[in-house]
């Protein structure tokens, strides 16, 4: 189960960070610089590329039915619920107070959401959605790894263009170690 990005992140790195990286003062390249940055930016976030959200975002995901328990959380750095809606038994559309959920780190790679008390019994099946905020705060080491794998895979095309598409070592290195692996 795998969440839908809603709202996409911010570049990890910026245009003008690239440039100075790349040495590069001229704006005639800019938008070829853009396109390296967005899809190195995709080789290195989100819960399709890495199994986490690194730059925030916005996710959902859907559930066929309410769980006996909590719901387990996708893409790891979980900030904050937005809602959970699902339509009830006699088809109208329901919001559950992000105030009557909490959220608890799991042992496991995945948090949960937790409810105050038990989850609806009338919700309609295939029609509950999630939505939430994930991403690293600034600071938090899978960040400026990602940013620095980044850097490096926007040289690596714009220093080679035949080779766009293609990852050096380096790059599948790096995205190993922020890479979720789950057992």
């Amino acid at each position: 189960m795998l969440p839908r990005v809603v709202e996409a992140p911010d570049p990890l790195v910026t245009l003008v960070e690239a440039k100075l990286y790349l040495r590069v003062d001229s704006t005639l390249e800019d938008d070829l610089i853009n396109a390296f940055l967005a899809s190195a930016s995709a080789f290195f976030d989100g819960p399709r590329s890495i199994g986490r959200a690194i730059g925030a975002q916005t996710l959902e995901f859907d559930l066929p039915c309410f769980p006996c328990g909590g719901i387990d959380i996708p893409a790891p750095t979980f900030t904050s619920l937005v809602s959970i809606a699902y339509v009830d038994a006699e088809g109208a559309e329901q919001t559950i107070d992000a105030a009557d959920v909490r959220f608890a780190d799991g042992r496991r790679v995945d948090g949960q959401l937790l409810p105050a008390s038990p989850w609806p019994l009338d919700a309609a099946p295939d029609t509950i959605r999630i939505r939430y905020v994930a991403g690293c705060p600034e600071g938090e080491p899978f960040l400026a790894i990602a940013k620095q794998g980044v850097r490096l895979l926007t040289k690596y095309w714009y220093d080679d263009r035949e080779a766009f598409g293609q990852y050096p070592a380096a790059a599948h290195d790096l995205r190993k170690l922020i890479r979720v692996r789950r057992f």
